[in-house]
């Protein structure tokens, strides 16, 4: 789900992409007014990103009207129509060289400076690699004695949890016990 302090720049993003600006100048005013990093790419995938419709995916899991949506529909076809007519032959994802998905996007964060992880991935000798990393590190504020976590394992790890306590009922029970209590 969208942060709340989200939603006035991600509209204004919208806005001007309907006006015809570019994904630079928008990247720019994201700079701007947000404390996060951005580049073309973030910032295109923020403008195809349905989440700002309001919809929400796990994985092969999708829900529309998941939340209340930031841009109404006639607008996200608009800023859609636009894009496509600007990469013509460009699906949202389907030709992305790299279309990892990010399963806890905005939900991990940094256990030595609690600052927000973002999502990044780099391409070695064996193949791209996917990352959580310590925003505070990529931007060298801090210096982060943990930087990253690879994403491959941090998703599995949590789905490993997830089985676990699924498979022992008692857990199951004292975990709602005390979320009641």
């Amino acid at each position: 789900m969208p942060r709340p302090d989200e939603k006035e720049y991600v509209k204004q993003a919208f806005l001007m992409k309907k006006a015809r600006c570019t994904i630079a100048s928008i990247r720019d005013y994201l700079k701007l007014v947000t404390d996060r990093v951005w580049d073309t790419d973030q910032t295109s995938y923020l403008l195809r990103n349905e989440i700002y419709l309001g919809h929400y995916q796990f994985g092969q899991w999708r829900k529309e009207c998941a939340h209340p949506p930031i841009v109404d529909q006639d607008l996200w076809d608009e800023v859609q129509r636009i894009l496509d007519e600007e990469e013509p032959g460009r699906s949202p994802r389907s030709d992305r060289a790299d279309d990892f998905v990010y399963y806890l996007r905005q939900r991990v964060r940094c256990p030595h400076c609690g600052c927000a992880y973002t999502q990044y991935s780099v391409t070695g000798a064996t193949g791209r690699v996917h990352y959580y990393a310590c925003l505070l590190d990529m931007k060298r504020k801090t210096k982060c004695p943990v930087k990253r976590l690879n994403a491959d394992s941090l998703h599995y790890t949590v789905l490993s949890l997830i089985e676990r306590v699924a498979r022992h009922h008692t857990i199951m029970h004292l975990m709602i016990a005390r979320s009641e209590g």
